[in-house]
């Protein structure tokens, strides 16, 4: 899906190959970016007050191989990285 207004923009587009989702909020300086990641995990990264740029690159970080379990998340300035199996909502 691709929607863009004067302040945000809605669409889906290939990082490293892999399809992305990505929204972001240009006034608020917010966004959020997500990937299936290993055909099991779904990895959002959000974040308030940073750039674009910042969350692709959070997300340019993840490889299949980043994700060998779970628990294993890492930290990335002024994102938060989120991961569970894909199909399952986040409370």
């Amino acid at each position: 899906m691709e929607k863009e207004t004067e302040t945000s923009y809605e669409r889906t587009s290939k990082v490293n190959g892999q399809i992305v989702h990505e929204r972001y909020d240009r006034r608020a300086k917010s966004g959020e970016i997500s990937i299936i990641l290993a055909e099991r995990f779904n990895v959002a990264v959000r974040g308030n007050g940073v750039e674009p740029a910042t969350l692709q690159g959070a997300i340019k970080q993840m490889r299949h191989g980043g994700a060998r379990r779970a628990g294993e998340v890492g930290r990335v300035p002024q994102c938060r990285r989120l991961m569970q199996p894909a199909g399952r909502q986040s409370a």
